[in-house]
């Protein structure tokens, strides 16, 4: 967890970084976007383009499958 909290913490802003999820059959991915120090954007386009804001934690949770996309808050 610490390396993914420093890996996100490193991101320059503006910078995009590609998240996939694979559950050994499906692929799928997306990308997680720094805005700035502790903001992120994640940008879904699987039904069209919804983006969600989430501060570090939030996303180190997503990524790491711990919150659900239905539990973002899409702006």
């Amino acid at each position: 967890m610490k390396e993914l909290v420093k890996e996100l913490n490193t991101m320059e802003v503006g910078q995009i970084k590609q998240i996939v999820y694979s559950n050994g059959i499906l692929r799928s991915s997306k990308e997680l976007e720094k805005v700035d120090n502790d903001l992120f954007y994640f940008h879904d386009t699987s039904h069209g383009w919804n983006t969600a804001e989430l501060n570090t934690s939030q996303a180190v949770k997503f990524v790491k499958g711990e919150t659900s996309i239905f539990d973002l808050n899409f702006i």
